[in-house]
């Protein structure tokens, strides 16, 4: 039988609008999948959250009660480079959270928000899923996470705009 996992991916790919292409791939550590993520404004790219999939177990067993997926609670700071570009890993949101809204703000910070936390561990008997009204600000003087204001109610994939007041 096949089994149609979803990609869990530790590489990313710089894409070339001049020639339509990609170049070669860089690495960081914390696989995920179902992340978020936003240019800011000095060329950088924030990546926050996503999922995890631990197939430690699995691969040995081939048993699919033996997947454990997570919920990532940390971001990653892309820089580009010369060639490949780097990633710092960022500590501090929250709650682990997926599919969350991401905007850059004007002060070169983002706000992450909304979202929702999912964790399947089926020998050990863990679930919990559910979507998330918590939000937290990326600042980039020096790279930190905080706790800001909870949406009005929980969102799962929301989306945000950024308007001319510098609101979102």
């Amino acid at each position: 039988p096949i089994i149609n996992l979803p990609t869990v991916s530790s590489t990313a790919y710089l894409y070339n609008p001049a020639n339509g292409g990609f170049g070669f791939p860089s690495f960081f550590n914390g696989a995920r999948f179902l992340h978020s993520a936003t240019a800011l404004s000095n060329g950088k790219v924030l990546i926050a959250g996503g999922l995890t999939l631990d197939l430690t177990t699995f691969l040995q067993t081939l048993d699919p009660l033996d997947l454990i997926v997570g919920t990532r609670d940390d971001c990653l700071l892309y820089s580009p480079g010369s060639i490949f570009g780097g990633f710092a890993q960022v500590q501090g949101m929250q709650i682990g959270r997926a599919g969350s809204a991401i905007a850059p703000l004007p002060n070169g910070g983002a706000l992450i928000a909304g979202g929702f936390e999912l964790a399947i561990d089926i020998q050990n008997g863990g679930f919990v899923i559910g979507a998330t009204e918590t939000a937290d600000l990326f600042s980039q003087s020096p790279n930190t996470i905080v706790p800001t204001g909870s949406m009005a109610a929980p969102r799962l994939f929301p989306i945000t705009a950024n308007l001319p007041d510098g609101t979102v």
